[in-house]
């Protein structure tokens, strides 16, 4: 690992080996700790919602290879073909809701690491105006 590296390219090839988690995120810069685990604890979410997506999505493949056999009509391989394609957009949608409540759940963990985390609140982006003049009577 090249400390000091934060090519995101680098880093997404460095994930592959989930066990040198800290040791990347230590090369980037970050701390140990709980947001360690809980950026390690992220980064299977995701490999497991990828590794799921891809599996759904040969699975309607197979079906639809096993729907247009040799000799189906150009019509009806178009009709499978698009409800392949609709059966992958759900199949993006849906996984992409369940990774980001997992996500959401996560960073819950954060929150809830920092003893005196203070829910999310406006601030008040400038002071409030101040009369400098008089009004006329």
């Amino acid at each position: 690992m090249n400390p000091g590296n934060t090519d995101p390219f680098a880093a997404m090839a460095a994930m592959g080996n989930f066990g040198n988690f800290g040791e990347l995120m230590g090369s980037m810069g970050a701390t140990s700790g709980p947001v360690n685990t809980v950026l390690a604890q992220a980064g299977w979410v995701s490999a497991t919602t990828m590794s799921r997506v891809w599996a759904r999505g040969a699975q309607s493949l197979a079906e639809y290879q096993q729907a247009c056999a040799a000799g189906t009509p150009l019509e009806v391989q178009v009709d499978h073909a698009r409800a392949h394609l609709r059966r992958l957009g759900e199949i993006a949608l849906e996984e992409a809701r369940s990774l980001d409540g997992q996500m959401q759940g996560l960073g819950e963990q954060l929150r809830g690491a920092v003893p005196d985390a203070v829910p999310d609140q406006p601030r008040p982006t400038a002071d409030p105006p101040v009369r400098r003049a008089r009004a006329k009577p």
